[in-house]
């Protein structure tokens, strides 16, 4: 393209990106490549690759590809240079095409950040290890616990990972069995420190990796294995093995003393609810950390409104500072369940908490009241400190529970009181 016609037509975006290729080690090339792509008449990719004279995908790579008319083009060469395409002139479906290239892009190069900051982790714990003063020493024949051993146990296999992610339940279980000979009280410091950095690596566990826990952690250092398990991050199966291993009357105080410095596999929690008075379990809801879902939350909390626990204590339920959603899963139980005097101490809480009770708040909880008699006790008992569109919702609950004579003669006495 001569000088005037540049004046004319000046250069497409793609033209201009070929111009930015010139900050190569070579100039002299570059400006050589640049030359030839401007002087080219086609719109052909492949084409002008071979007119720049430079491997096709390397020049590619993130292009700006702003203006650039691609619907005619086969772009699945495109699609892994990470090329600038939201500009690009493209039908819909080679739009597609881009956008779910662009997440499989991001999510490899996820992967890639996650597995080098658990690759650096290591590392460091291999530095610490090699910097103290006194190694492990096997208990068994004296043999030393080398950093080159560790090395080749924890290091090589993210190094030299063929998969996406290579830290496995088999990565976790060959963890556990290798450290076996060097298992004991005395290396108790480098054990913790060990299964911290496998809490940082978030390791993964199956059912062989309990037998592996079992047969050569827990039979060594018996109960001291707490420490070792509240080093790893919250997982079901280590959990597991530390709440039921003392039994249920024991469970909230494992529970407690899991949660010290971490959350607690609510899973692992779930399994150890059976055989727990409603008061353990509310203070395990209340004093030990740990994450949900709605689901198990739901579970959770008909654990709990299952039990046999009096009407005049549901406040103590409603009051605790439990886990978020496990307390409002509570409120919904407990009106589900039906039991007409626990929905009437629901009520009364919301009333003397939160001031007058919104009258949606009452309307769903009436709807679980089937006796006119509590009813009416209950909105005589509250009425006074209800607004208005309160007192309405009332009168109509009361109105739909009034069926004998008595009863429409208490409802029109409330009316009467409260100017319904």
């Amino acid at each position: 393209m001569k000088a005037s016609e540049q004046a004319i037509f000046p250069p497409t975006p793609l033209q201009k990106w070929f111009c930015a290729m010139s900050r190569s080690p070579s100039l002299t090339k570059a400006f050589e490549a640049v030359a030839r792509v401007l002087d080219a008449d086609t719109g052909d990719l492949n084409a002008l690759a071979e007119i720049a004279g430079v491997d096709r995908d390397r020049l590619f790579w993130k292009a700006d590809l702003t203006g650039v008319d691609l619907r005619n083009i086969d772009i699945d060469f495109l699609l892994p240079l990470c090329t600038r395409y939201e500009g690009a002139i493209l039908t819909d479906q080679q739009r597609r095409k881009f956008r779910d290239a662009s997440r499989t892009q991001r999510d490899a190069r996820i992967t890639k950040k996650i597995l080098d900051l658990r690759a650096q982790a290591v590392s460091d714990f291999l530095s610490w290890y090699s910097s103290l003063n006194q190694e492990c020493v096997s208990v068994l024949g004296g043999e030393i616990l080398t950093a080159d051993l560790l090395k080749e146990l924890l290091l090589d296999p993210l190094v030299e990972a063929t998969t996406d992610d290579p830290v496995s339940a088999e990565y976790t279980n060959n963890a556990l069995s290798e450290i076996a000979p060097w298992v004991s009280s005395d290396n108790i410091n480098v054990l913790r420190r060990y299964f911290r950095l496998l809490g940082d690596l978030q390791v993964p566990a199956d059912e062989n990796s309990e037998k592996l826990f079992g047969l050569h952690f827990f039979l060594m250092l018996d109960r001291d294995v707490g420490i070792l398990i509240e080093e790893l991050h919250p997982t079901q199966v280590f959990d597991n093995f530390w709440l039921s291993l003392r039994g249920p009357d024991l469970v909230l105080d494992a529970a407690k003393k899991l949660g010290r410095n971490r959350k607690v596999d609510a899973s692992a929690i779930e399994v150890n609810l059976r055989g727990l008075s409603w008061e353990t379990l509310l203070e395990l809801f209340v004093s030990v950390p740990f994450d949900c879902g709605p689901d198990q939350a739901e579970r959770f909390a008909a654990h709990l409104t299952r039990q046999n626990w009096p009407a005049r204590e549901t406040w103590k339920i409603l009051k605790a500072n439990s886990n978020s959603k496990v307390r409002i899963a509570l409120f919904r139980q407990i009106l589900a369940q039906g039991d007409e005097h626990r929905v009437a101490e629901v009520i009364r809480w919301l009333e003397d908490e939160r001031g007058a009770a919104g009258a949606l708040s009452l309307e769903s909880a009436f709807s679980h009241i089937k006796s006119f008699d509590l009813a009416v006790r209950l909105a005589n008992e509250i009425g006074p400190r209800l607004a208005a569109n309160q007192l309405g919702v009332i009168n109509s609950a009361l109105y739909s529970l009034a069926n004998s004579y008595e009863d429409r003669t208490r409802h029109q006495s409330f009316r009467t009181r409260f100017n319904v």
